[in-house]
């Protein structure tokens, strides 16, 4: 959100350059949210307590063809397979914003 986009822009040569970053590289948009995927990955792996899992059966598509390398996640459990992951559905994103602030903080 705008507030968050301009917290990380005070927090030094590490907050100016990531906010320029989301200037130029993200999903979103300063007025609405930005959608930052690289800081929710590391906030996965880093801080999982925010987010929500559900387990699930992934497979990868190997085949030829315009779907190579998709995904496909069995939400349903439509291939009546059993659950081989664990993927993450959701994240409380108060708690993300007020973790990526206090980690990027750490840099000055």
């Amino acid at each position: 959100m705008p507030e968050i986009s301009n917290q990380i822009r005070q927090l030094g040569k590490a907050g100016d350059m990531f906010y320029r970053l989301f200037k130029k590289f993200r999903g979103g948009s300063f007025d609405t949210g930005l959608k930052i995927y690289d800081a929710l990955a590391a906030g996965i792996l880093l801080n999982p307590q925010i987010f929500q899992f559900k387990k699930t059966h992934v497979e990868i598509d190997t085949r030829s063809g315009c779907t190579y390398g998709a995904s496909l996640m069995d939400f349903k459990n439509k291939l009546n397979l059993p659950d081989n992951a664990e993927i993450a559905v959701s994240v409380n994103s108060d708690l993300f914003s007020k973790w990526l602030v206090e980690a990027l903080s750490k840099t000055k």
